[in-house]
């Protein structure tokens, strides 16, 4: 039976994509509303920490761009708000959002994640206190309109209730409050290499453009403000093409780094290491540092050999209006 939409609640669904997990086995369907045009996973469950946990593409300790981040960063700073503007990241991570608002000069920032040890190195990173483990629904209670800005980065997409989501964010706005969420953005270019395995469930659980967004958000009673869509790099076309090929090589460098820094303990996860106490916000640092020189040097090589290949390629899809991977959308409280 095919499910209702979880984003609008009617509009006649099909599915249109079918995947296994790699992980559970678990077989997924992708369904597209014929009312509203979102995507949605069928079913729509959070697979849980344990999960993540296993899934070897969502380690904390691949290479991730930090183009997402610097746009997101960029539009933040254009708002220009009052410096004592009462901020919220949720799901916020090692707090990077967070360290770019304090340097900024806004002293009233909160922060919210399920995770401990990124909570921890949220605190180190950005110098502030006021950040909690805990869920949304744990920090909710006796905070209503508590916000002028709400932010929630790479978080909608995993949410099995997307549009229960979006309606505790705006609850904890006050009046005229702008709510800040990034997504990867589904109009990005899909080469020959397919759709990353990063963006099938159980791991996302809806896909969204700037169309779908816009729909989404002004159904549930916000007001655009902002809706940008970053530019696409060389680097996406070459990832499409050959990174996941030669994941690998760079995966098996960045391991050989962490055995340098960490010895016996680099078996385990970074948010493991953090958490037993063997690495603070400067080991952390000190290995994001130390691996970057196997792996840019290897991807460096790599690019240079196949630039004749994937440069043409972006110049087309550059040239036909395709945009990069993130989206970054900031809408007002009415």
């Amino acid at each position: 039976m095919t499910p209702a939409c979880p984003l609008c609640g009617g509009g006649r669904c099909a599915p249109f994509e079918l995947s296994t997990d790699p992980v559970s086995g678990r077989s997924y369907a992708f369904v597209r509303c014929g009312g509203c045009g979102g995507e949605f996973a069928d079913p729509m469950e959070n697979p849980g920490p344990e999960w993540y946990a296993k899934a070897a593409f969502y380690n904390e300790d691949a290479c991730r761009s930090g183009a997402a981040a610097r746009l997101r960063g960029g539009v933040f700073l254009e708002l220009g708000l009052a410096k004592d503007a009462r901020l919220l990241d949720v799901g916020c991570g090692a707090g990077e959002f967070l360290a770019l608002a304090a340097g900024a000069g806004y002293s009233r920032c909160s922060g919210i994640d399920f995770s401990p040890a990124q909570v921890r190195l949220a605190r180190e990173n950005s110098g502030l206190e006021d950040i909690s483990v805990a869920s949304l629904e744990e920090f909710l209670p006796g905070r209503d309109g508590s916000f002028d800005l709400v932010s929630a980065f790479e978080v909608l997409e995993h949410q099995p209730a997307p549009a229960d989501f979006v309606k505790k964010l705006k609850g904890l706005l006050a009046p005229g409050g702008l709510l800040m969420l990034s997504v990867p953005n589904a109009a990005r270019p899909l080469l020959f290499g397919g759709r990353e395995a990063w963006d099938y469930p159980p791991h996302h659980l809806t896909r969204w453009d700037a169309g779908r967004l816009d729909r989404f958000l002004a159904g549930l009673g916000l007001e655009k403000v902002g809706l940008k869509d970053s530019e696409l790099p060389a680097e996406h076309v070459y990832n499409q093409l050959f990174g996941v090929k030669l994941d690998a090589a760079v995966k098996g460098a960045i391991a050989a780094v962490k055995r340098l820094l960490f010895g016996g303990k680099a078996a385990a996860s970074m948010d493991e290491i953090v958490a037993s106490g063997a690495a603070g916000a400067a080991g952390v640092l000190r290995f994001r540092l130390a691996r970057r020189l196997p792996a840019a040097a290897l991807k460096l090589f790599f690019r240079a050999l196949l630039l004749p290949v994937y440069l043409p390629l972006w110049l087309f899809y550059s040239a036909a209006g395709h945009r990069g991977t993130s989206l970054v959308a900031v809408y007002r409280a009415k």
